[in-house]
């Protein structure tokens, strides 16, 4: 099956940046829309997470960052962010 677009970046950044980038250019998201506001506030994290916190982030992710603040749930994205990972809930897998 052949791709109808190929998007390769030499400087790529953060997966959620581009994600964002293309929600931008389409102007898809509505602050109306909770599965929009979900969106834009999992795709916060995930640059946060992409970037250590954003000390690693570019230009790019943070225009990113800057369109997705007026979307984003900044009350969940602080419960997402307090999150931490109990190795014994988890078994075997760490």
């Amino acid at each position: 099956m052949q791709a109808n677009f190929i998007d390769v970046r030499k400087n790529g950044g953060s997966t959620a940046t581009i994600y964002a980038e293309y929600l931008k250019e389409a102007n898809l998201l509505d602050r109306n829309i909770e599965e929009h506001i979900n969106l834009a506030t999992a795709l916060v994290h995930g640059i946060r997470t992409d970037t250590n916190d954003l000390i690693e982030a570019d230009e790019n992710d943070f225009n990113s960052l800057a369109y997705l603040s007026k979307f984003s749930d900044l009350v969940l994205l602080e419960k997402i962010s307090r999150q931490s990972l109990t190795p014994g809930i988890y078994g075997d897998y760490f």
